[in-house]
Formats: structure tokens, sequence, C-alpha cells
């Protein structure tokens, strides 16, 4: 393993400047993100044309997940255009209820007002392969990222993905 040197949020790498990393790995990281195209907008902010960002992604098949429904493009595109405050509680309460399995209604919500107060990190969005990557292209297409898909490859329960910057 190589030391870790940059640490920021992930989301925005506001302390990162335009341009200037080689790669970007987020391994198991934009399901945990409450807007996934901020992120990539911002790991393309700053990696090189040409350069390289490598995404692994959980498959929700093969996760405690599998109850959950796929994230749709339209909840993306709300989540973009109107923030993400107005859905964060309904993130954790099917979190709570169909990844643990709460069934209470009372309980739940005493479970999701302690993980929302502790700010913990859940996986706010699901996909399985075939979903991310049409998730990818939906980005690509209605925001104008500049990447292609340079590989895929399954890695037993996770897909991982290869992009590489367009030049711009």
């Amino acid at each position: 393993m190589v030391p870790v040197d940059i640490i920021d949020s992930g989301e925005t790498l506001a302390t990162l400047p335009d341009g200037l990393e080689d790669f970007v790995i987020a391994g198991q990281f934009l399901e945990h993100c409450q807007n996934p195209v901020r992120a990539l907008v911002n790991m393309l902010r700053v990696v090189r044309n040409q350069g390289f960002i490598l995404l692994t992604i959980p498959d929700k098949g093969f996760t405690f997940e599998n109850d959950r429904p796929i994230t749709t493009h339209e909840h993306i595109l709300d989540e973009c255009l109107h923030g993400t405050a107005h859905t964060r509680r309904e993130h954790f309460r099917e979190w709570v209820m169909l990844s643990c399995n709460v069934r209470d209604d009372v309980e739940a919500e005493k479970t999701i007002d302690g993980l929302m107060e502790t700010d913990y990190s859940i996986h706010y969005h699901v996909w399985d392969s075939d979903a991310f990557l049409k998730f990818l292209m939906f980005a690509k297409d209605r925001f104008s990222l500049p990447f292609e898909i340079w590989a895929t490859c399954r890695n037993g329960t996770e897909l991982i993905v290869v992009l590489r910057k367009s030049l711009t």
C-alpha cells in the first residue's frame, strides 16, 4: 500500500487545484456520496487531461442491500437540481428499513434520528453493475462530463470502472 498523502472531502476535493493529478482512486465511495454527480465533476476537475479515475462500486445483488431499489436517473437529477436536503432522511429511512431490517416504525425513526445526528455514512445510492454503467453514461450525457469509459471489470461482488478524462 502507498501512504495516503491527500485527505480531503471526496465529494468536493476543495483543497486540490484543477488538472494536476494523474489519477483519482475512489474505492466503494460513490454510493456514500449524497451527490455522486458532484463527486464525479470534482474528480474530473482535479485530474489532468487524459488522466484516469478508478471507481469501484458494490453490486447490490451481492450485498446486504439486495432489497433496496436501484437509484434512478430521475432521483439523481432531482438531487443535482434541488440539493440533497429534501431526500436525506428518506435515504436513511430506506437504509434502516431495507438494509438493517428494522421493521418497527418507532424503532426505525429512533435509529434514523441517531444515525443522522452522528452523520453516519450510509449508502445513499444503490446500483448493480449494469445500472452503474448506465448512471455513468446518463451523467456524462446530461452534464456534458469529459470522460470515456476506459475499462470495466467485475471483481466478485463489485464492479471496477476506469474512466479516462477526455481532452477539454
